[in-house]
């Protein structure tokens, strides 16, 4: 089970409370990339599509042989992103937290899309969640997300799908037990 973590910081998840009235966030899980002065990026980690990467990306002819699907990160899509699970970081990758490492140049996309990795070990998003400087924090602060320790077993969730689900069921079993 995850363990709550209270400060914001890169490679942190946040879970959207159940009274988040956010459209774009409502039910989502979502790992930090980036957090600073200037703001935060983040991905959203629980919205698998059904559209297969080799239709996202026909430019790049490695991801053919792949039948994995693209995952919604978030409303900023001008580009694309992956996340990798390898326990040595891969030159121009970029670690996220312990095992995790986002991939945002096409080569590197490429190499990865070639040596076969699976959806357990890599996934391709589309799009980012972006907060201007101290929006997250008001955010957090107002109890909207929930923060965690993030870790490959969470970001790789093998049912993304209800991954929301069992965080918050997970959260509310702890609250209870307070009481």
């Amino acid at each position: 089970p995850a363990i709550a973590a209270p400060k914001l910081a890169v490679g942190k998840i946040l879970v959207a409370d159940p009274e988040l009235n956010d459209t774009e966030y409502a039910s989502t899980v979502i790992l930090l990339l980036r957090y600073g002065p200037e703001g935060a990026q983040g991905m959203i980690l629980n919205d698998k599509t059904e559209v297969p990467v080799s239709r996202t990306l026909p430019d790049i002819r490695e991801a053919a042989a792949t039948e994995a699907s693209v995952f919604y990160g978030g409303p900023e899509t001008r580009r694309f992103l992956a996340l990798l699970r390898a326990q040595t970081k891969p030159e121009g990758a970029e670690q996220v937290s312990p095992d995790v490492y986002m991939i945002s140049s096409k080569k590197l996309l490429q190499d990865t899309l070639a040596a076969r990795a699976t959806p357990a070990v890599f996934r391709v998003y589309v799009g980012y969640a972006q907060w201007e400087r101290g929006t997250l924090d008001r955010q957090v602060a107002d109890g909207a997300w929930h923060i965690y320790q993030g870790d490959a077993d969470l970001v790789f969730d093998a049912t993304p799908e209800t991954q929301w689900n069992r965080m918050v069921r997970s959260l509310e079993s702890r609250i209870a037990k307070l009481f």
